[in-house]
This record gives C-alpha cells, sequence and structure tokens, in this order.
C-alpha cells in the first residue's frame, strides 16, 4: 500500500467543506489533531488582530489535569503562560500599527511556524479513519470537541494530520503506533495513552 509512506496534512475547516469521505479514505490510521493560530485570528482590523494574539498567549492548550494528594487535598495543575510584559506588549502594538499593508505578513507567518511545530492537541488511532474522524467533529461518540471547546478551541479551528498505517498490520501495532506518539508528543487532551 503505497499510502502509508505518506504523512497528510488536512485543514478541518476545509475537511467540514468538502466532507470528511470526500477526502478522507477509511482506513488504519495513527492521526493528531494540532491548533490552526492562524485561522484563529481575526486580522480584519489591527485590534483585532492585537487581541487575536493576547488572547493565544493567554489561553491553555492543555486540559487541567486533576489529582489527589493524601487523603485530605485535591491538586488541580494547569499549564499556561504568563502575559506578555507591558514592554513588549508595546513593541507588538507598534508592529501591528506599523503593517503599511495590512496584511500582517509577519504575524500570519509567525503563526505558521507555531501551527506546524506546536505540541498536539489530540492523538488517537482508528481502524475506520475517516469514520473516527467524522465522530470527533460530530461530538457522536466522541467528547473532543466538547472538551477542547472548554478552552475556547474549536475543533474546525484544528488542522488533523494522518498516516495510514499498512492493513496488513494487526491492531496491536496500530496501537502501539498511538501509544509511541502520544509518549513523545505528550497531547494536551489525551486522557490515557494507549
Amino acid at each position: 500500500m503505497k499510502k502509508c509512506n505518506k504523512y497528510f496534512e488536512v485543514d478541518i475547516e476545509q475537511l467540514m467543506n468538502v466532507g470528511v469521505e470526500n477526502q478522507i479514505e477509511n482506513l488504519k490510521a495513527v492521526y493528531l489533531f494540532k491548533y490552526n493560530f492562524v485561522n484563529s485570528i481575526d486580522f480584519s482590523t489591527e485590534q483585532r488582530v492585537f487581541d487575536g494574539i493576547m488572547s493565544l498567549i493567554e489561553q491553555s492548550y492543555h486540559e487541567k489535569s486533576k489529582s489527589f494528594l493524601g487523603l485530605f487535598f485535591d491538586t488541580t495543575i494547569a499549564l499556561s503562560s504568563k502575559p506578555l510584559p507591558d514592554k513588549k506588549t508595546e513593541l507588538l502594538e507598534e508592529l501591528i500599527k506599523n503593517d503599511v499593508n495590512n496584511d500582517y505578513k509577519n504575524i500570519k507567518n509567525l503563526l505558521g511556524i507555531i501551527s506546524e511545530n506546536q505540541q498536539p492537541l489530540y492523538i488517537g488511532k482508528a481502524n475506520k479513519l475517516a469514520d473516527r474522524v467524522s465522530q470527533h467533529l460530530s461530538g457522536n461518540n466522541s467528547d473532543l470537541k466538547d472538551r477542547l471547546k472548554v478552552y475556547n478551541i474549536d475543533i474546525e479551528s484544528c488542522i488533523l494530520n494522518y498516516h495510514y498505517v499498512d492493513d496488513n498490520l494487526n491492531d496491536d501495532t496500530n496501537l502501539l503506533f498511538e501509544d509511541i506518539i502520544t509518549r513523545i508528543l505528550k497531547p494536551g487532551f489525551v486522557r490515557r495513552i494507549g
């Protein structure tokens, strides 16, 4: 199977417009969702660009982790970033204001680099990829869409990366691939490994 030698990427918004079944085959695969930072910002005004970037900095891309410490204490760990220092906030405002063409090319390129190199939001495996992705997008038989929404992440603003797995390999191998990718990349919205 030649498709096993290739890694695919598709924008979820485009995928929903075209239809999952028209772009993704129902084959065995491992997949991951990443956030499309470029599509998450409204570039129509300087203020919206600034607010969008500040929101991205403040936003968490990991689900809160809850646990217990001894018998009496609940603990919650949440990963988030500190705000930009005042001096850098002013520099960002100046950069946006001085964008002569209002195309925000430098900012879009920066957000593109972040989108390509970020830690994934979610990693999964599927025996029938098109069906599984459809479940995630519709919220049927998957709560991923709802869990992302709690953190103001629209699944429609994500990118799907996937790799078809050779059909001759057994299901345990597909599970192994998912496990390895999850352990190395440590996605923010996976509840269990493997």
